[in-house]
C-alpha cells in the first residue's frame, strides 16, 4: 500500500518553496494586484493613440511590458500556492483572480493597438 503524502502544514520547511521570498505576505499580493488592475485601466488611455507616434507607441509598450512583468509574478506566487493545498479553496480563489488579470492582459495589448476597448 502507498505511503499518504503529508499535509502541506506537516511537512518540513526545506521541503517548501519559499513563496515569501515572491511576496512576504498576502497583503504585499493584493497590493501589487490592486496597483496591477488599476494598472490595466490605465492603458486604456492609450486608446486611438498609439498611432500618432513612436513616442507613444512606445510609451505603451514600456508600460504593457512592466503590467504583464508584475501580473506573472502575481501568477507565480498563486500557483505555488494553490499547489502546496489544491483543496484550499482560499488559494484557488487567490489564483483565479490573477487569472482573471493575465487573461485580460493580451485583450489590453490587442485591443489598445486596434483602437478598441477590452470592456
Amino acid at each position: 500500500m502507498a505511503e499518504a503524502l503529508p499535509r502541506r502544514e506537516d511537512t518540513q520547511d526545506e521541503f517548501t518553496w519559499d513563496i515569501a521570498s515572491i511576496y512576504e505576505s498576502q497583503a504585499a499580493w493584493e497590493a501589487d494586484y490592486g496597483a496591477s488592475d488599476l494598472a490595466l485601466a490605465e492603458l486604456a488611455a492609450f486608446k486611438g493613440k498609439l498611432t500618432r507616434s513612436g513616442k507613444q507607441l512606445l510609451a505603451w509598450m514600456e508600460r504593457m511590458q512592466q503590467v504583464e512583468l508584475a501580473i506573472k509574478r502575481l501568477m507565480v506566487y498563486t500557483e505555488l500556492l494553490s499547489d502546496q493545498d489544491t483543496t484550499n479553496q482560499a488559494n484557488a480563489t487567490l489564483q483565479g483572480r490573477a487569472q482573471s488579470l493575465e487573461d485580460c492582459s493580451p485583450q489590453c495589448r490587442v485591443h489598445a493597438s486596434s483602437g478598441q476597448s477590452h470592456t
